[in-house]
């Protein structure tokens, strides 16, 4: 069930025209049984190999038509309980939960809590990571993740570790044992494309590790 409303305005110049529509809730199930397969196709396709289940809330669509042909349409709603993989064959994100945006071809996504887990270890905290496209138009479209982790200092190695990163094993070497806690904060720049490499990564990070300690 849909509400909205629609204004639609000529004159000599041209028509205008304004929509709006707004939801309440819907699932992950629905979203994809409303989603033509042909309307923003590549989008489409990346949530249905991506994202396994979500519950989506206070969901706002807007469409402006101005006399000057300039189409602008926007996006927003709150997501939780959400499980999704940020990148194909990455851990993926579990009970996550945050907002999504989109206007004018900016695209954000923040998460205000989420675990991920890597394989073999325990979770690493997700909250307060920040996902953003400047421009969808452009391809493939320039990508910032601006990464915050909290967690097992093992778990988080791990992590790093794990394909496309493959920190430790694309030098040939296991990932190190070591106990402790870590912070973590980071900022990554990459393209969005298909068979992402390390080497289309520009990254920087910093962060604190308590009660750090290597095993014997």
């Amino acid at each position: 069930s849909v509400r909205g409303e629609a204004r639609f305005v000529t004159d000599d110049t041209g028509w205008s025209i304004a929509l709006q529509a707004m939801l309440d809730r819907l699932n992950y199930e629905g979203l994809m049984h409303y989603w033509p397969r042909e309307f923003k196709a590549p989008q489409r396709r990346w949530v249905a190999e991506n994202v396994e289940k979500a519950d989506l809330s206070d969901i706002v669509y807007d469409l402006r038509y101005d006399k000057e042909n300039a189409l602008r349409t926007s996006l927003s709603f709150a997501f939780k309980d959400a499980e999704f993989s940020p990148i194909k064959d990455f851990p993926s994100v579990q009970g996550g939960r945050g907002t999504f945006s989109s206007f004018n071809r900016r695209l954000a996504i923040s998460l205000h809590g989420g675990n991920m887990n890597a394989a073999q270890f325990g979770a690493v905290n997700m909250g307060g990571t920040e996902f953003v496209v400047a421009n969808t138009k452009i391809k493939p479209s320039p990508a910032t993740l601006n990464l915050k982790a909290r967690g097992n200092l093992q778990n988080m190695l791990a992590l790093i570790n794990h394909k496309p990163l493959s920190v430790f094993a694309r030098t040939g070497k296991d990932t190190p044992p070591a106990e402790g806690t870590t912070d973590v904060t980071a900022e990554l720049a990459f393209p969005m494309k298909k068979n992402l490499e390390i080497d289309d990564i520009a990254y920087k990070a910093k962060g604190s590790i308590v009660d750090f300690k290597m095993p014997n």
